[in-house]
């Protein structure tokens, strides 16, 4: 089995609904680095920043090898794992003003995806 990572590692260390409303930019900077995706939204004649930070770690497993004669041939492979999403919202002072937190169970098959959202 192979195993990678991309992303933001920290977000599997998080205590639940952190960061709290109002944490500023620099605590969510310090305690996770540079976000994954930066933008600046309008609203209300208001400029607003979105932070997302993302995070998956997957696995690859064979699932069958066939030996004839000489070739081996790996029939399939299946691969799992999770993907989380934490996108923070922040207001013209620079606080958290919204969150909204994913995790997704990942995997496929040599029947095809079985993607599963968990919450």
């Amino acid at each position: 089995a192979a195993c990678a990572t991309t992303g933001t590692a920290s977000l599997n260390d998080l205590p639940p609904d952190w960061p709290p409303l109002g944490t500023t930019r620099q605590d969510v900077e310090a305690r996770l680095g540079h976000p994954s995706t930066r933008s600046v939204l309008i609203e209300s004649d208001e400029q607003r920043e979105l932070w997302i930070y993302q995070y998956q770690q997957s696995e690859t497993h064979p699932l069958l090898f066939v030996v004839a004669e000489i070739a081996v041939a790996a029939t399939g492979q299946e691969r799992s794992g999770e993907a989380k999403t934490l996108a923070l919202k922040f207001n013209q002072e620079g606080k958290v003003i919204s969150r909204s937190e994913s995790t997704q169970k990942i995997g496929t098959s040599p029947a095809g995806p079985t993607d599963e959202y968990v919450r």
